[in-house]
């Protein structure tokens, strides 16, 4: 028995050996907890992309007859140092590989790997229940190096009658296809190939990073310039990854790039429009997913650590590790004290009747409430920081019908230079040049405009947003200026708000959503303290009907666009609450 550790071009040349590959192969088809993540398929093809970026280093075990009986696939940063498993964040299970009377090989594994790791520490991020680790934990040179904690996961079992597979069936899914076919003909579809995947991939790319960095703080695509790459060299490979798409006529509704483990789709990347939220189509296409699924002869769809919302649809729990392994004998130490601490105040949690989990979410909304009360500022204009929390807002009207021509608002907007609910424009740079990671706020703020109907209008010059404004319909609520504050529209009512951009903008945007109709009304919402957009507007012959105060919402007009503004909600917290409306869209396109 031997065993090597191989770096750098030889680890590179033994991935793209047949014979390595095939043995390799043959490792993973007989290993009792190997996932698609420890793959040839995953593994070379990461390898591949991110060469630039990770060093590979493989420890790899042979027996006597030369056969492949270990195998552990990691990479090290060649920027930060950091040793990690093979996929980082893309690969969902991370473990080591072994035939079944191999379980001791993760020990001698990390005996080798130990003077190349230079005190690192590895995580490795949801460690299958299935996989031994006893022989690490009995170890005496890394029982007392290893720390792990339970990370739980659901699995939607696709075999079973009433299962997830036929919960698309329900009225309530029904209906919101119904709304969804009002957009064009619903067709939900798998595609391979780069050839399918790369026409909508700039779309999923938006979607995605929006979303996650409004909830989560994270932009995958923005933050890493190699993950388009990945996407598409896997839809490359047969039978790696199972990719599907959501549309209604051209509109792109929703999207799945998962990953075949066998007989199971593994949840990956999951993208969706944001101006379709209400009739959530994360939920829509899961469901459909699932059928989909179980009529192509799967038998469950892994729905993956993280993400509580996905435990409605598991049928069975099977939780996973996070493993943390320490190279260096001081930071074994300092972990071990952090994991006691843990584990008690868990164990106190308990004591009182809460659930250790329930208490840390609530906490950490607890914290995003504040930091975006204290972020809430950024969202100002240039020139007027403080406007949301100390200037008024004041609301205005437009006299008669603004003249334009018979051209539809598509070809205006095209010959003007305005951008019509691009949603990548919220991940441009701005001239003031806050970077992305601190517009959170802003993001979802924009979140709940899409879903309440709204429509984003850009220009971009050079890669760079200047100008920007929202349009929304009556009646419901809309997010006036930058305050967070809700108003209540009439029916009869068109708003522009949340101006930033200079008066040749605006005057565009004016001509895009001029209002043919006499018994309509078109208003603007702008900060009283933007001195030079009232002007503006007031050479127009827009007239001031309203003052808003966004702190204590008394107004001084008592009906906005026809209708009494009732009761004006302010704060952070506001920007989820409004009335419910279908499908995204606009009565002036």
């Amino acid at each position: 028995m031997t065993l090597e550790v191989l770096r750098g071009a030889d680890a590179h040349r033994a991935i793209e050996d047949p014979r390595f590959r095939a043995n390799w192969k043959s490792l993973h088809r007989v290993c009792p907890w190997s996932t698609v993540f420890q793959d040839p398929s995953f593994a070379s093809t990461w390898y591949r992309v991110y060469r630039d970026v990770y060093e590979p280093i493989i420890a790899v075990g042979f027996d006597g007859g030369g056969a492949m009986n270990g195998l552990f696939l990691l990479a090290r940063n060649r920027k930060s140092g950091a040793l990690v498993h093979v996929g980082v964040e893309h690969a969902e299970y991370q473990t080591w590989i072994a035939r079944a009377d191999r379980f001791g090989f993760i020990s001698d594994a990390l005996d080798a790997l130990k003077p190349i790791a230079a005190g690192a520490t590895l995580q490795l991020r949801y460690v299958p229940s299935t996989v031994p680790l006893e022989p690490l934990a009995s170890s005496s040179d890394w029982g007392w190096r290893t720390v792990s904690w339970l990370e739980g996961r659901g699995i939607a079992d696709l075999t079973t009658a009433d299962g997830i597979a036929s919960r698309v069936e329900l009225n309530r899914y029904r209906y919101r296809m119904r709304r969804l076919a009002a957009l064009g003909p619903v067709n939900f579809r798998t595609i391979s190939g780069r050839s399918e995947l790369e026409p909508w991939l700039d779309r999923i790319i938006a979607f995605c990073d929006v979303r996650q960095g409004a909830v989560n703080a994270s932009f995958p695509f923005h933050d890493d310039s190699l993950y388009r790459e990945l996407q598409l060299s896997m839809m490359e490979v047969p039978e790696l990854l199972h990719a599907t798409l959501l549309t209604a006529g051209s509109i792109l509704v929703s999207a799945h790039l998962n990953f075949v483990d066998r007989r199971t789709i593994s949840l990956g990347l999951i993208s969706h429009s944001p101006m379709h939220g209400k009739i959530s189509p994360g939920t829509l296409h899961l469901l459909l997913l699932a059928r989909y699924a179980a009529n192509s002869g799967f038998d469950a769809i892994d729905l993956t650590p993280a993400g509580d919302y996905k435990n409605r649809f598991a049928s069975v729990s099977d939780p996973t590790r996070v493993v943390s392994i320490q190279f260096s004998a001081t930071q074994a130490a300092r972990a071990q004290v952090r994991h006691f601490a843990a584990e008690k105040a868990k164990t106190h949690i308990r004591e009182i009747g809460l659930e250790p989990a329930q208490v840390k979410r609530q906490w950490v909304k607890r914290i995003a409430r504040i930091r975006r009360s204290i972020a809430g500022w950024r969202l100002a204009p240039a020139g007027v920081r403080n406007a949301a929390f100390a200037g008024d807002i004041l609301i205005l009207r437009f006299p008669g019908v603004v003249e334009n021509s018979a051209k539809s608002n598509s070809t205006r907007a095209s010959s003007s230079g305005l951008r019509i609910d691009q949603v990548g424009d919220l991940l441009l740079p701005r001239p003031s040049g806050v970077p992305v990671h601190e517009r959170r706020t802003e993001l979802r703020a924009a979140l709940a405009r899409f879903e309440r109907g709204a429509t984003m209008i850009t220009r971009v010059v050079d890669g760079m947003v200047t100008d920007a404004a929202w349009v929304v319909n009556g009646p419901g609520r809309a997010h006036i200026g930058h305050a967070f504050a809700d108003v209540e529209l009439s029916e009869s009512s068109i708003l522009i708000h949340a101006i930033d951009g200079s008066e040749c903008f605006v005057e565009d945007v004016l001509r895009l959503v001029c209002v043919e109709d006499p018994k309509l009304e078109l208003l603007a919402a702008v900060h009283a303290t933007d001195v030079a957009m009232v002007q503006h507007l007031s050479k127009t012959g827009a007239e001031i009907v309203a003052r808003i105060s966004p702190r204590t919402g008394r107004t001084k007009d008592r009906r906005i666009g026809g209708a009494r503004p009732g009761r004006l909600t302010t704060g952070v917290a506001s920007q989820m609450v409004g009335a419910s409306r279908g499908t995204h869209g606009t009565a002036w396109h």
